[in-house]
């Protein structure tokens, strides 16, 4: 972006998928990114003029409900569909709530992070399926609508069925009329997974209110696009929250053994349910959990943090080692990442630096060619992150160090020195576990009681 202005309000778009909690405020934000929390507001007002296509879309949805039905983004651009709304007979549709409306911000930042992101992974794919939900609710019919951020996704016959309202400005606005109870669940789910979707960096986001369709035999998998209950997504989030403040407020400490019982105490919920999100956790390797009867979440400790480190050390050993023979498409997505992550660096973006040395990890390791090694890396990557949410680490190093480190590696590479690109890579993550395990230190440290001894809480 030219100018620190540009770059704040992009930071203020997007703040929906990178606050560090999915419960944000304009006040939040704005303390975050040192602006008035005016400028926040004053931000997500600007929406543009009220286009034809504002006004066409207030007129569709006073004629018949609509519901949240599946939403892309991709590089080409952002589409969101509504499909008809089955409602009760003897109830109105009654507009959406406050938590509701704040959630239909991250469809603005979904958009408005294009510029940020490398979305040709899967984008054929994903456009694809979405028109095949679109076909399959009904896009034939006058009821269901597609609404564009810019280009048109379906044929020029059917430009009565599809609406463009540019850039998304005014869409939370525009959408604050539909159904609460028809989509209060849709959009926590919505949010949940757009969110997820920014931090891995899965390609093109595909978000559908039901399973997606089958992919193609062979089409690239889309990770985002995997459906899960809007209620296990929120009860999970509220256990990665439960863990952390009970880490903070002294109930649990590092290593503790939690069993579903516990939690579903702590959380005033039923155990299944605390299972069911658990399974989901254990499943996106963010918490560790033993099956027999119950299920049991063992709380990271400083040997938890010590061993992912060092399996991560190992694994990109063995990446950058085939990294050698990379082709020209793996070799130019490396320096793509580099290039964004030293415009961030340069730009004093330490939260976005640190996401995008992750992401430069990621396409690093996929330029290997491996099918294996970059996925497990990237859940050690997660585990790492959710050490951090869970362990209430403040994780902030040095952000022109990493990018020394990673300039580093690629130069060995362009060198074909792959032995000092490995030993680069063993020193980053050296220097990344010295850095964490001082940051445990110092949370550990800032309590006045001595921490006590692991222990279980809650039986079987």
């Amino acid at each position: 972006m030219s100018s620190g202005a540009e770059r704040r309000r992009h930071a203020v778009l997007t703040a929906p998928l990178w606050m560090p909690s999915a419960d944000w405020s304009s006040r939040s934000i704005a303390e975050r990114l040192g602006v008035s929390q005016s400028s926040v507001s004053r931000t997500w007002r600007d929406g543009g003029a009220d286009d034809g296509g504002a006004v066409e879309l207030r007129d569709r949805l006073s004629l018949r409900p609509l519901a949240l039905a599946g939403a892309l983004v991709s590089a080409r651009g952002s589409w969101l569909l509504l499909a008809p709304a089955s409602l009760p007979a003897h109830r109105p549709p009654a507009p959406l709530g406050e938590r509701s409306r704040r959630r239909l911000r991250v469809l603005r930042a979904a958009d408005a992070a294009r510029a940020d992101l490398d979305l040709r992974a899967a984008a054929d794919a994903a456009t694809e399926r979405f028109r095949g939900l679109v076909e399959r609710l009904g896009a034939g019919s006058e009821s269901a609508l597609v609404i564009a951020s810019g280009p048109r996704l379906l044929p020029a016959g059917d430009v009565d069925r599809e609406l463009v309202i540019a850039g998304w400005g005014r869409l939370p606005e525009l959408l604050a009329g539909l159904d609460e109870a028809g989509c209060a669940d849709a959009l926590a789910d919505l949010e949940s997974r757009a969110r997820r979707w920014y931090r891995t960096r899965e390609g093109a986001f595909l978000w559908t209110r039901q399973a997606p369709p089958p992919a193609e035999a062979g089409a690239a998998p889309i990770g985002s696009a995997v459906a899960r209950s809007a209620a296990e997504r929120r009860l999970a989030d509220a256990i990665v929250h439960a863990l952390r403040s009970g880490m903070i407020d002294g109930t649990f400490t590092r290593g503790d053994a939690l069993s579903e019982r516990a939690l579903a105490d702590r959380l005033h919920c039923s155990r299944a349910r605390v299972r069911a999100a658990l399974v989901m956790l254990a499943d996106e390797g963010l918490v560790t959990a033993s099956s027999a009867q119950s299920m049991v979440v063992r709380l990271p400790t400083t040997s938890d943090v010590v061993e992912t480190y060092a399996a991560r050390r190992a694994l990109g050993a063995i990446a950058l080692r085939a990294t050698s023979t990379w082709s020209a498409g793996s070799r130019a997505a490396v320096h793509s990442a580099l290039a964004d992550l030293r415009e961030r660096v340069t730009q004093g973006d330490v939260d976005r630096a640190q996401d995008l040395d992750l992401r430069f990890q990621r396409v690093l390791a996929e330029a290997s060619g491996l099918t294996r090694i970059p996925a497990m890396l990237e859940v050690l990557s997660q585990q790492v992150t959710m050490f951090i949410a869970v362990l209430g680490v403040d994780y902030a190093f040095p952000a022109a160090r990493i990018l020394e480190q990673d300039t580093a590696m690629v130069d060995a590479l362009e060198r074909r020195d792959t032995e000092r690109a490995i030993a680069l890579w063993r020193l980053k993550m050296d220097e990344g576990l010295d850095y964490m395990i001082g940051q445990l230190d110092s949370v550990r440290g800032s309590r006045s009681a001595p921490a006590p001894a692991p222990r279980s809480h809650g039986g079987s």
